[in-house]
């Protein structure tokens, strides 16, 4: 996607990457918030980023895991 930044791409990418490696899920979505984080606290994200974080965010919330990423307000 053009709109999405290198940042972005590098950070996505590499959790993509750990992904299909098989490595642990928890802790690849913990780095990838981890990654993003500062993005979103600096309302760096573009509209698809924010919109992918949202959503997985939702999915974690669901799943018990509230307060793990950070909403950011556009």
């Amino acid at each position: 996607n053009s709109n999405i930044s290198t940042q972005e791409l590098e950070i996505l990418s590499n959790a993509k990457n750990k992904l299909e490696q098989k490595k642990y899920t928890p802790k690849v979505i913990a780095e990838l918030k981890s990654d993003l984080a500062p993005l979103a606290r600096n309302l760096s994200l573009s509209k698809d980023v924010v919109s992918f974080y949202a959503r997985l965010s939702q999915e974690f919330i669901d799943r018990g895991q509230r307060g793990m990423w950070i909403f950011p307000t556009r």
